[in-house]
């Protein structure tokens, strides 16, 4: 485009503006379209939110889909809209727990200017890595450089015999509280199964056997004994004794002995030089783990204590302070430092990777610093093997510091095989830029159709702090406020993000924040301890407070919230109560694609979203009118005759949800009548 019509346009293009009634207020939003975003996404999710771990993200196409709805008049073209036609130019959008950012980035596509707001400082760098993702500089040649300057000195302690070790299999070693005998903490004793073969391994002696799939027991072809596949020491973190049959708790080994001890049992090589193409599954090769393998991993070890002694390394110190935490399992596991997550081997690679990036100049560091980071989930002992798939399942696939009794150690610098090396980190960092640069949006089954960004008029900006106070936003200022808070008595991510810090702080990413700062103001509420649920029913109504400040008169909310029980519904409705903030609309929008390990076995996959506007003043009795109970009812049941047969069901537990969602948009509803009916309150009609 000519520099004089490029001009034209810029002058004489109109700001984006919120009208009196919205396209989702109105029923409108194409719910089914959703879903099948939502699983496409599932399937392929964009790039731009994988390039380093969140927790609990919502879906792109869903912060999108509401922008969209929230900011466009009843009766618009959605698909016009979503596919290019939006321009929220001119607008400011707000979320106060910004999170993973999939908010911000998606209204800065939009052309809306983004302010984002969290207590972790991990939530937002990662925000800030997302909005700057498109600048990002070519990361190729770096690359190449820390290969040579770190993966070549890790090389010899990831070989076997010629080959390359693709992963080292350890499993955690207890002393019977019983006997004082020594065994190891197996919960079986395969090592893979894909559904042809089972790898498995002798009880006695460890030797890898190739059997069919499933099969339940065998006899060792070099001692004789006979093993049961299946059956292993540990059974739902209870370890029995196989000399005198005490059992105990895992966890109370940590309690007594600090710690995990643990033991090398086998590896996985690959054949030759992996570097120069893929690796098929059939080159790789499960091996019991020998002397040298033990002697190889003794060098790595000392040379880590020669690289500290020289000041080769950057390893973070820091000690874990699980005090106050809604989840004390990681000190109670005995693991006293965060160093104490990962091996000899694997400080040594990610001592001597911290110590080249502090090196490189800002912002290509903060850039490869985010990669490292993500990198961290993938090389530490809390990184299982999932067998069916043959491949590494990082920390954190489960939202919790997860004890692993047998962890697997990747090779990170091999090149074509394996999950989670760096170089995979840093190829997941360019293709988050370049989907930055060129987004792209779901069109039909398999169809992808590029839908360019849209120039905004301010500067993004991501603000570090508490949303119960905004005081970085003047009042009456923002015109759309999205987000997405956190869910009463659900998990702190705060406390999970911890794991990063550490390492981002000695890199000079982060910004600086005391640890029991950031977990006195994070929203959690704990049922067992006596005040919490007050102080998180306080706290969300502070940011709701806030929210009202900085929200023009005009302007809109719109966030999602889910939970299964009533206390925290009626919290949310306490929170919002305290302002003029009123519930226009609840709706149900999928909050996941229904795949991963959260997903599995019945449970609620549906968000509630509630769209709020400026209204009455606070409403001090919180209160329906059983006509309102009724309505609600007959609404759940249309919503589960609607989307009960998606490919993401709205099932029996989305309806518990969203019934009490409904009621809560009934008490907080603007302009209510006083019905013929008796009046429940809202804490008796949530039960």
């Amino acid at each position: 485009m000519p520099m004089a019509l490029k001009q034209r346009e810029k002058t004489t293009r109109k700001s984006a503006r919120v009208s009196r009634q919205s396209l989702v207020e109105a029923g409108q939003l194409p719910i089914e379209q959703l879903v099948a975003f939502a699983i496409r996404e599932g399937r392929r999710p964009r790039p731009i939110y994988t390039a380093h771990k969140w927790f609990a993200r919502r879906l792109g196409s869903v912060f999108r889909s509401l922008l969209i709805g929230v900011t466009s008049e009843p009766d618009a073209d959605f698909g016009e809209l979503y596919y290019g036609g939006a321009d929220l130019t001119g607008l400011k959008v707000l979320d106060p727990f910004v999170g993973g950012g999939t908010s911000v980035f998606e209204a800065s596509r939009l052309g809306a200017t983004a302010y984002g707001c969290d207590v972790d400082p991990v939530a937002c760098a990662v925000s800030r890595l997302e909005l700057g993702a498109a600048d990002l500089p070519d990361l190729g040649a770096t690359l190449t450089d820390l290969k040579e300057r770190v993966g070549s000195r890790l090389a010899e302690f990831h070989v076997r015999y010629g080959d390359q070790v693709l992963h080292h299999f350890w499993v955690q070693v207890v002393e019977c509280a019983g006997c004082g005998s020594h065994f190891d903490a197996h919960p079986n004793y395969v090592l893979a199964d894909d559904g042809t073969t089972r790898h498995a391994f002798c009880s006695a002696c460890g030797a890898i056997h190739d059997l069919p799939a499933r099969t339940a027991s065998f006899e060792c072809d070099s001692c004789g004994n006979r093993t049961d596949c299946d059956r292993g020491t540990v059974l739902r973190g209870r370890a029995e004794c196989p000399h005198c049959e005490h059992s105990d708790q895992l966890i109370e080994y940590g309690r007594r002995g600090g710690a995990p001890r643990w033991r090398l049992f086998a590896v996985e090589t690959i054949a030759g030089d992996a570097s120069v193409r893929m690796v098929p599954m059939s080159e790789r090769t499960f091996r019991k783990a020998i002397d040298e393998d033990v002697r190889q991993y003794e060098r790595a070890k000392v040379a880590l204590a020669e690289a500290e002694l020289a000041g080769e390394v950057l390893i973070p110190g820091d000690e874990i302070d699980t005090s106050g935490w809604s989840d004390e399992r990681l000190s109670a596991y005995g693991y006293c430092r965060w160093r104490d997550l990962f091996n000899a081997r694997q400080l040594l690679h990610l001592g001597l990777l911290a110590k080249e990036i502090s090196l490189l100049e800002h912002p290509l560091r903060s850039a490869v610093a985010m990669a490292f980071s993500d990198h961290l989930t993938t090389n530490c002992m809390m990184a299982s093997y999932a067998g069916g798939w043959r491949r590494l399942t990082p920390l954190f696939s489960l939202r919790a510091f997860r004890h692993i009794q047998r962890p697997v150690e990747l090779n990170p610098w091999i090149e074509r095989a394996g999950r989670g090396t760096f170089p995979n980190a840093i190829r997941k960092l360019t293709a988050a830029a370049a989907y930055a640069r060129s987004p792209k949006e779901p069109l039909g089954a398999k169809a992808f159709v590029n839908v360019p960004t849209r120039a905004r008029r301010r500067k993004n900006q991501i603000h570090m702090g508490t949303a119960g106070n905004l005081a970085f936003l003047p009042s009456k200022s923002i015109d759309v406020v999205m987000t997405d808070p956190p869910y009463f008595d659900n998990i702190a991510y705060s406390e999970l993000a911890r794991f990063f810090g550490p390492w981002l702080q000695c890199l000079e990413v982060l910004d600086p924040r005391e640890q029991q700062d950031i977990l006195a103001n994070s929203l959690v509420a704990n049922k067992s301890r006596a005040g919490s649920v007050e102080r998180y029913t306080d706290g969300l109504g502070r940011a709701f407070e806030e929210i009202a400040r900085v929200l023009k008169r005009n302007g809109i909310v719109a966030f999602s919230y889910r939970h299964t029980d009533a206390p925290a519904w009626q919290a949310l409705a306490e929170a919002i109560a305290r302002t003029d903030l009123r519930i226009t609309s609840v709706l149900p929008m999928p909050g996941e694609a229904g795949s991963g390990l959260h997903a599995q076995g019945e449970r609620g996959l549906w968000d509630a979203v509630f769209v709020l506007r400026h209204g009455a003043k606070p409403t001090p009795v919180l209160k329906v009118w059983e006509q309102e109970v009724a309505e609600v009812e007959a609404e759940v049941t249309v919503w589960l005759k609607r989307y009960g047969d998606l490919a993401l069901p709205f099932n029996a537990i989305d309806a518990t949800a969203l019934r009490r969602a409904a009621l809560v948009g009934k008490a907080l509803a603007p302009r209510r009548r006083q019905r013929r009916s008796e009046p429940i309150t809202l804490e008796d009609a949530l039960r």
